[in-house]
């Protein structure tokens, strides 16, 4: 039913194949669970201090970014293992961060304590059609 609705909003919307695509990931985006929201965030966050490291060719933040980052899943250990990092980072190297560098880090802290305090829940894909237990 999912799918047939999905489907009948994307046709009504757009038209062309590039639109429809469009509108496909901004609605699939609206489902996104909280948890997974939070992930990206933290990403997110890694994504824009890459960028600014490399920019500034601060050696150090990179070297320890690179040593969690880009996240291979969204675990509880691969999270946890950023956020111990950045805490590092921050800690012992705080010396070598701007302000915003430091505002990103302690806000990926939160983030990242928000996430581990709530771990994933266990998640049975079903397929299209099919009726939950």
């Amino acid at each position: 039913m999912f799918a047939l609705a999905l489907t009948a909003t994307q046709v009504l919307i757009a038209d062309d194949e590039s639109s429809k695509t469009d509108v496909n990931r901004c609605i699939m985006m609206a489902y996104l669970s909280e948890r997974e929201n939070v992930v990206e965030q933290v990403d997110s966050l890694c994504l824009q201090l890459f960028d600014t490291w490399c920019d500034t060719r601060s050696v150090t933040p990179l070297a320890y970014l690179l040593r969690c980052w880009p996240l291979t899943d969204s675990a509880p250990g691969a999270l946890r293992r950023v956020g111990e990092t950045m805490r590092y980072l921050r800690r012992h190297h705080g010396d070598q961060l701007d302000a915003y560098g430091f505002q990103a880090l302690c806000e990926m802290a939160d983030l990242i304590d928000e996430l581990i305090e709530r771990p994933a829940g266990t998640v049975r894909l079903m397929a299209v059609g099919e009726v939950p237990e």
